[in-house]
């Protein structure tokens, strides 16, 4: 997918969501390493990544969000001592400061620090410069973090309208900095991994596999800074609200006036309404699992918007097993009107899109059937490409009126 903002002139390490759990653990495991920085768009799913990498590795997350933080609340409450004539600074226990190893305290219960200073770079000058002390010094004034602390922060550029500084070279010498592009494929299996809203999953799947990308499609240069994004945050958050209003019931939900609402209340009015929609035509299409069990004989949608919808969420079923491929295949067959249908059993306009959107996910490699399945479109290709010119805009013309 690609971003409206990440440059390709970019010197810093590209990297997608789902290289985070391994950068993660190659910097836990070398206590000497750079301190971790991960640059990206605001709701890349940066966060959501490292608290799952956390709760899969036995860390306890101490989290802050910079921006919303004074330099009071991070040096603690002052307390005079007459004795010494000094003011000590009782420390904040939000933050892990301590003698030692946090592991080795019995309030850990068994698990690691990890500090999380999250939105670093919107953080006011006073603020930042402290975080920079607990990155540099592994402390703030007399206050140090234990010993086995792993210090990780995340944070915005600043040509991506989130108010963010940049950061001097002396600053960005002492981090290990990664730039996280929203890459559709990591996010969606991040999404499958943490059980999200099966609607979401489909609908960024459908989109992912079409090349036009189900989230970020707001273009921030000219973004009017009042409209909700369609981040993977947003959608993340979106697929949760849906779960819990609705849970399985589709019907209550396409019933709701408030569902398009929603939708465009939390990732925008122009892919709220594309969400809503494919909702919609999806599920007037009827029960999917029971079209791919009877995928010779059941009754298929007239509507060409339907059929679409149909082929897209397919896709969730054909690459749990070699079976449901072979099935789903022979549904996305049918699904093209016999006149467009390759007179010599060529492939059809929905198979090409459910061969495209499946191989996303490498489980379909292992299926005879998917091969098949390539080796048809690759014949169909050859063929075109000797196709003469006039013959072959002809067949295009009709596989693209298809899908349409």
């Amino acid at each position: 997918m690609k971003s409206n903002i990440i440059s390709s002139t970019s010197r810093t390490a590209s990297v997608s969501p789902a290289d985070m759990p391994r950068i993660l653990t190659s910097h836990a495991q070398s206590p000497g390493a750079k301190p971790v920085l991960f640059l990206g768009l605001p709701g890349s799913s940066k966060t959501e990544q490292m608290h799952a990498w956390a709760a899969a590795n036995g860390y306890k997350v101490f989290s802050f969000m910079a921006p919303h933080y004074t330099p009071q609340d991070l040096k603690g409450f002052g307390v005079p001592d007459r004795e010494a004539q000094v003011m000590r600074f009782l420390p904040s226990a939000e933050l892990p400061f301590g003698p030692g190893n946090y592991a080795d305290h019995p309030e850990s219960g068994g698990l690691k620090p990890l500090l999380f200073i999250d939105e670093i770079t919107n953080a006011s000058i006073q603020v930042f410069n402290m975080c920079l002390q607990l990155v540099n010094e592994r402390r703030i004034g007399d206050n140090k973090l234990f010993d086995d602390v792993f210090v990780v922060a995340a944070g915005n550029t600043s040509a991506m309208k989130s108010g963010s500084n940049k950061l001097t070279a002396s600053v960005a010498d002492r981090f290990a900095i990664y730039s996280v592009a929203p890459e559709s494929n990591a996010i969606i299996d991040f999404f499958t991994e943490q059980n999200a809203n099966p609607w979401v999953i489909a609908y960024l799947r459908a989109y992912a596999a079409t090349g036009e990308g189900g989230m970020w499609t707001t273009d921030l240069a000219s973004w009017n800074g009042e409209e909700p994004l369609d981040s993977a945050r947003s959608m993340f958050k979106l697929a949760a609200l849906l779960t819990q209003q609705y849970g399985t019931d589709d019907r209550a939900m396409l019933s709701d006036r408030l569902f398009p609402v929603l939708c465009a209340g939390n990732i925008g009015a122009v892919a709220g309404t594309k969400f809503s929609e494919f909702v919609r035509m999806s599920v007037e299409a009827g029960n999917i699992e029971d079209m791919i069990a009877n995928a010779e004989t059941c009754a298929l949608p007239e509507s060409p918007s339907v059929k679409w919808g149909v082929a897209a969420r397919c896709v969730s079923y054909a690459t749990k097993n070699e079976d449901l491929f072979t099935k789903c295949v022979t549904l996305c067959r049918r699904l093209t009107p016999a006149s467009m249908k390759p007179a010599d059993g060529g492939i059809t306009a929905f198979e090409v899109f459910l061969l495209k959107a499946s191989a996303k996910s490498h489980k379909v490699f292992g299926f005879k059937a998917w091969h098949e399945l390539t080796d048809r479109s690759r014949a169909v290709m050859t063929a075109a490409s000797s196709t003469p010119a006039p013959a072959a805009k002809k067949a295009t013309k009709a596989a693209k009126s298809a899908t349409v």
